[in-house]
């Protein structure tokens, strides 16, 4: 009777070659399932790398999209700025006198006189202008045009204000206002239009 192992040994040429097949396939699976593996965990690596990459862009372009709003909006706040409330002397300044003078009624005062003085501001395309105005009335009337000068919608700084008592046991007191404004110098715009004409 002739042993198991016997079998194999005389068979060796039939079942070795089929043996080698499937140990070599058996390594191949085994090298490319490591690799693929390798592969498919770089892939993931890469994507979320480019996930991340991708989110920090969209944060950065909101951003950026910000800002160009909030310049959009500045840049019309300053020619809005320039073309109308700091305006041209000439088209400006009698508008101005009639509205510290609405103001003050508004009050319940009435300016006297409205002096003024006109000087340029150095290194810059302005004059400025210097409204200085006397009124009599009661310490809330006063103070009322004063806040009312502060509220306008108009470019006016209160440079000034000096209060004196009238009369002794009297409730009105007097105050000189200095109320300064601010004008694109008729030199500077009269350049500019001539440069454009050019």
């Amino acid at each position: 009777m002739t042993s198991l192992f016997d079998r194999w040994r005389k068979n060796l040429l039939l079942w070795l070659p089929a043996l080698v097949f499937f140990l070599i396939a058996l390594g191949l699976l085994v090298f490319y399932r490591t690799a693929l593996a390798d592969d498919a965990e770089l892939g993931q690596a890469r994507l979320a790398r480019r996930a991340q990459e991708l989110e920090t862009l969209r944060a950065d372009r909101g951003r950026v999209e910000s800002y160009l709003e909030r310049a959009a909006v500045l840049e019309t706040g300053l020619d809005q700025f320039f073309g109308v409330r700091l305006a041209s002397e000439a088209a400006s300044l009698t508008r101005i006198i009639t509205e510290i003078k609405d103001l003050s009624q508004r009050a319940g005062l009435e300016p006297q006189q409205i002096n003024y003085a006109k000087e340029a501001v150095k290194g810059e395309e302005v004059v400025r202008h210097s409204l200085v105005f006397p009124v009599k009335g009661t310490y809330q009337e006063l103070r009322q045009l004063i806040n009312f000068l502060e509220l306008s919608d108009s470019f006016l700084i209160l440079e000034q204000v000096r209060l004196q008592s009238d009369e002794a046991g009297s409730s009105e007191l007097r105050i000189d206002l200095t109320v300064s404004t601010l004008f694109l110098d008729d030199a500077v715009e009269v350049a500019a239009v001539t440069e454009e004409g050019a």
